[in-house]
């Protein structure tokens, strides 16, 4: 098992990430950063919370990652080839009804 550690966000409760991902992309200056950009201007509204892009950042980690398993749950591996294979004739179908607007 991955080794995580658990961000506390004031919407979602405990976050658990991976230490890769925390390594790979948190860790980074960039993305520190987003602790002094500022998400809304409520701060002297609600002084105690909390309103920076970081962590709304990690909320939206939270929610695609609940997301992306949900979906990993409900499909089984055949309705997954199916759903390839209707994507790409979908796919075909479409790019060769459509005129193209620019060609490189």
């Amino acid at each position: 098992m991955t080794e995580c550690k658990r961000f506390k966000d004031p919407i979602y409760g405990y976050i658990t990430i991976e230490n890769d991902i925390i390594n790979n992309i948190i860790d980074t200056a960039n993305f520190q950063r987003l602790r002094n950009v500022i998400q809304t201007s409520y701060s002297p509204l609600y002084s105690s919370a909390v309103h920076n892009r970081f962590v709304h950042s990690l909320g939206v980690f939270y929610l695609g990652k609940i997301a992306v398993d949900s979906l990993i749950r409900s499909f089984d591996s055949k309705t997954m080839k199916e759903y390839g294979i209707s994507f790409s004739m979908y796919f075909i179908k479409e790019k060769h009804q459509r005129p193209s607007i620019a060609r490189f």
